[in-house]
């Protein structure tokens, strides 16, 4: 199996993702974007991402830690002052935790998530 990374996201710019494939229609045919809502394969663009090739070799996908070293953000899993997911955008410069599938804010966030979590 020969799979590449591919950028894979919708005309609209709402669902971007590094998918693999062994070539660009299997990219789009495996992302969250072909497969949510039914929209139109016309809607939906891949662009080859070689840097991210390796990961398709490991298998376990692009970790968050490098993805936030090439400029993408994510938002914050953690829960706010308010008790409701915080949801800022958080970059490379945020100094963000990584947790499992999480991106926390460092302090308050990712300490209520840890609290919460204790209590389960």
């Amino acid at each position: 199996m020969n799979d590449k990374a591919y950028y894979v996201d919708t005309v609209y710019g709402d669902k971007g993702e590094i998918v693999f494939g062994e070539k660009r229609s299997d990219a789009i045919y495996h992302s969250e974007a072909y497969n949510e809502d039914g929209r139109s394969w016309t809607d939906i663009r891949a662009v080859r991402q070689p840097k991210y090739d390796q990961f398709a070799i490991e298998g376990s996908g692009v970790p968050k830690s490098v993805l936030l070293q090439g400029g993408w953000w994510f938002e914050c899993s953690g829960i706010n002052e308010d008790g409701r997911r915080c949801c800022k955008r958080l970059t490379a410069e945020d100094d963000p935790v990584i947790e499992n599938e999480g991106v926390y804010c460092r302090g308050g966030c990712y300490g209520r998530h840890m609290d919460k979590q204790a209590v389960k």
